[in-house]
């Protein structure tokens, strides 16, 4: 849901806390391939969700392109 209104831009977002989400891999896919559509994003914290070497790969892509 958080990656649709970002994808959308439904939401202007400068500062994301996603900690203690626990969304795993699989949807930080999802948050990151929408939030390589935003360049307002500045904060993103990420702590404690699950997130394993597999999001090395979608971390570089949304870095690179925000």
């Amino acid at each position: 849901m958080i990656a649709g209104w970002i994808a959308k831009g439904s939401i202007d977002v400068h500062t994301l806390i996603l900690r203690e989400n626990f969304i795993g891999d699989a949807g930080f896919k999802h948050i990151s391939e929408a939030i390589q559509t935003q360049d307002s994003i500045f904060y993103l914290d990420l702590a404690e969700n699950g997130l394993t070497s597999r999001s090395a790969q979608d971390l570089y892509l949304m870095l690179k392109d925000n």
